[in-house]
Formats: structure tokens, sequence, C-alpha cells
């Protein structure tokens, strides 16, 4: 089947038997992870890959983190630039930067949920006489 390396012309015709002789279409024998992630059907409903939700179909509260993520992400794909003995460095910062400005969105969510709470319990509360 193989030849020996350089001990003579390369064989003619490929040992593997094609899909034809084996009675299998090509898809069926594709590894497990090369094999598309969408049915037929979700393909058609909503073409090649999901689509992210609309800016006007997220959450405000959402949109925050979202953003936040979007520029981690970033951050993290620009970093790749950087000579290798300064990326540990600046993955680390990138992740201190994104965990700060998770928390300062937390802390401002607490915030409005606190004023929010005060001002229904002002307005619950009878007037004194």
């Amino acid at each position: 089947m193989a030849n020996n390396r350089g001990t003579g012309p390369a064989t003619s015709v490929s040992p593997v038997l094609s899909a034809n002789e084996k009675g299998g279409t090509p898809e069926s024998r594709t590894p497990f992870l090369m094999r598309p992630i969408l049915t037929k059907a979700a393909t058609e409903m909503t073409g090649r890959w999901p689509r992210r939700p609309s800016a006007s179909v997220v959450d405000p509260d959402e949109a925050g983190e979202m953003e936040i993520e979007k520029t981690f992400r970033r951050t993290i794909a620009g970093l790749r630039r950087l000579p290798r003995r300064e990326r540990p460095s600046a993955v680390q910062a990138a992740k201190d930067a994104r965990i700060l400005a998770l928390r300062a969105l937390r802390e401002r969510r607490a915030y409005k949920r606190h004023a929010e709470y005060l001002l229904r319990k002002l307005k619950a509360e009878p007037a004194p006489r």
C-alpha cells in the first residue's frame, strides 16, 4: 500500500476507499466536532448562525454588562500584539479593569434600586396630619 520513503514512485491511487465504495455519504463520516451545530430547520429560520438580540430587545440593565464584556474581549484580542513577556501583566490589568467596571455597575444599580425603594416607601406612607 504505502511506499518506503524515497524508494520509488508514489502510489497512483489513494489507499482509502471512496464514499461511493463504502456506501455512505462524506458528511456521515465527518468527525463530530466538524459537523455543523445547527440543524437544517434552525438554519432556515435564523440563517447560518444564531443572531444576537438587537439593541432594542436587550434590557437596558444588561446593556452595560454587554458593553463591559465587549470591551474586555477587544482588549484581550489586542494583547496578541504585545511582546510575549508583557502579556501576562496586561491580561491581569484587563481582568482587573473588567472586575472594577462590573463592580461599579452593580453599585450604581444598587443605589438606583435603593432610591426607587425609598421613593415607593414615601409614596405609600400616609401624609401626616
